[in-house]
C-alpha cells in the first residue's frame, strides 16, 4: 500500500520507510487519470492517495487507508485498482476521504454487518466508480450514511440484502451517473435527508427504485427509474413497487 501526494496535476511526495530512505510510487497512467477526473469531479484540488491492491480480501487494507481523515484543503483519496476483490465487515471512511475505483473494479460483501460502506455524523466524503456487489447477503445496504455529506459518482451498486443506497438523520446525498439494482428493497432510500440525483439509474430493485420517507426532500433530473416491484406479481392491490415512493416527504 503507497502514499503520494497530488497537487493539481504534479505528483510531489511520496510513502516514507522506517529507514532513511524515501519510495516514491507512481501510479499507472490509466490511475492518475481516474483519480485526477474523480478528483474534479468532487472539487477536490490538494490531495493523498493511497494505492489499495486489486484482488483478494482488501478489508484491513481499505479500513486502515479511510481512517486517515483528510482536511478541505487536503484529501485523502484511496484507489482502488481494476480487478475483484472483497470486504467482510463494515468500512467506515473518515472525514474528506474519497474512495475512487476503476471502471473495472468489483467489491464483493462477504460479510454479515449491516453496512458495507457507512459514512457517520458530520462526515464529508464521496465514492467515484466500481461495481459494489452486496451479493444478497443477510440485510446488508451497501452504502450507507447518517448526517453526512456524500457524493457517489459512476458507481454502480446492485444485490443489497436490504437497499442499495440509504440516508438518515439529514443526510445530504448527491448521485451523478450511479446505478442501483436488484436490491432487496428499495435501490435509493432517504429518511429526514436530502436527495440530489442526475443520470441516476434504479432499475429491477424488488420494491421501489426511489423511496422518500419522514421529510425527505428530492431533485431527480434526467433519470431512469423503471422494472421495480419485483416482489410484486399478480394484482398490485395493497402492494408496493414504484419508480418512485413519496411517504411524509
Amino acid at each position: 500500500m503507497s502514499n503520494f501526494t497530488l497537487r493539481a496535476t504534479a505528483i510531489f511526495v511520496a510513502l516514507a520507510t522506517s529507514g532513511a530512505s524515501l519510495l516514491v510510487s507512481t501510479p499507472t497512467a490509466s490511475a492518475a487519470t481516474t483519480v485526477e477526473t474523480a478528483a474534479s469531479a468532487f472539487g477536490l484540488s490538494s490531495y493523498t492517495v493511497t494505492e489499495l491492491p486489486g484482488s483478494g480480501d482488501i478489508t484491513n487494507a481499505l479500513r486502515s487507508a479511510v481512517a486517515r481523515p483528510g482536511t478541505p484543503y487536503q484529501a485523502t483519496v484511496v484507489h482502488l485498482p481494476a480487478g475483484s476483490m472483497t470486504v467482510s465487515s463494515t468500512i467506515r471512511p473518515a472525514n474528506y476521504v474519497y474512495i475512487v475505483a476503476e471502471s473495472g473494479t468489483t467489491v464483493t460483501w462477504k460479510g454479515s454487518d449491516s453496512y458495507l460502506l457507512r459514512f457517520n455524523t458530520g462526515i464529508t466524503a464521496g465514492v467515484s466508480g466500481g461495481m459494489w456487489n452486496g451479493a444478497g447477503r443477510s440485510s446488508t445496504t451497501v452504502i450507507g450514511m447518517a448526517g453526512a455529506t456524500v457524493k457517489l459518482a459512476g458507481v454502480a451498486v446492485k444485490r443489497a440484502g436490504k437497499y442499495g443506497i440509504v440516508a438518515y438523520e439529514k443526510s445530504t446525498l448527491t448521485l451523478s451517473n450511479v446505478t442501483t439494482s436488484e436490491n432487496k428493497v428499495d435501490g435509493v432510500h432517504l429518511e429526514g435527508s436530502t436527495l440530489i440525483a442526475s443520470n441516476l439509474r434504479a432499475v429491477y430493485n424488488r420494491r421501489n427504485g426511489v423511496q422518500l420517507s419522514s421529510g425527505s426532500v428530492g431533485s431527480i433530473s434526467g433519470s431512469t427509474l423503471d422494472r421495480n416491484g419485483q416482489a410484486v406479481s399478480g394484482t398490485t392491490d395493497h402492494k408496493t413497487g414504484h419508480g418512485l415512493g413519496v411517504a411524509s416527504a
